[in-house]
């Protein structure tokens, strides 16, 4: 009995480190010298080619050149909380999907005036609650991982924010195929009933 047991706890090592190695991934990347952003997000505050006179009440978006690098600029609007926003669903153009399990976003803030910010947050479909990263006001680099409750078809990233620019935007999604899933369960299960 004791043999079968080394023998069983040997496969599912095998399996498991063979399941992670065959991980995949799902990427969008967007450095906003087109205007993808416009087609490929779901929902987002207006996109104005100049600069709107009068104000308008509501947050809007525009591409912005700085540092001859296009990029996406956030503005808000005159009335109170109208900050701008851009909704994605990932991935994009895809049915039948794999299940994801989690995620990664990068992008690039460039914060060109005083008191302007970037908050981002994800939620996965299935009905997950939002979860927001701290908002980001320095200009860098941010990179946030995110992880999926159960497997999941896709996963919504947001954006809120306002006198601040975003540039190279990018999305992984890591996934593992339903018949890697259900080896592992099916390994999980053999385990369970040689112990």
């Amino acid at each position: 009995m004791h043999a079968y047991r080394v023998v069983a706890l040997l496969l599912v090592v095998f399996f498991a480190s063979a399941c992670q190695s065959l991980a995949d991934q799902y990427t969008y990347f967007d450095d906003f010298s087109t205007d993808k952003a416009m087609a490929d997000s779901y929902s987002h505050s207006d996109f104005v080619v100049d600069l709107p006179d009068p104000w308008p009440v509501e947050g809007f978006l525009r591409y912005e050149a700085h540092l001859s690098d296009r990029m996406l600029a956030f503005y808000y609007g005159s009335s109170l909380d109208s900050y701008a926003w851009l909704r994605y669903e990932f991935p994009i153009g895809s049915s039948g999907a794999p299940l994801y399990q989690a995620g990664a976003l990068e992008f690039d803030l460039i914060n060109t005036w005083e008191g302007g910010w970037i908050r981002c947050g994800c939620s996965f479909d299935g009905g997950a609650s939002w979860e927001w990263t701290a908002a980001a006001a320095q200009s860098g680099h941010y990179s946030f991982d995110f992880t999926a409750p159960s497997p999941s078809e896709g996963a919504l990233i947001a954006f809120q924010g306002c006198d601040a620019c975003i540039d190279g935007l990018e999305v992984r999604l890591y996934y593992w195929t339903p018949v890697e899933a259900s080896s592992w369960s099916h390994i999980k299960q053999l385990f369970r009933l040689s112990a």
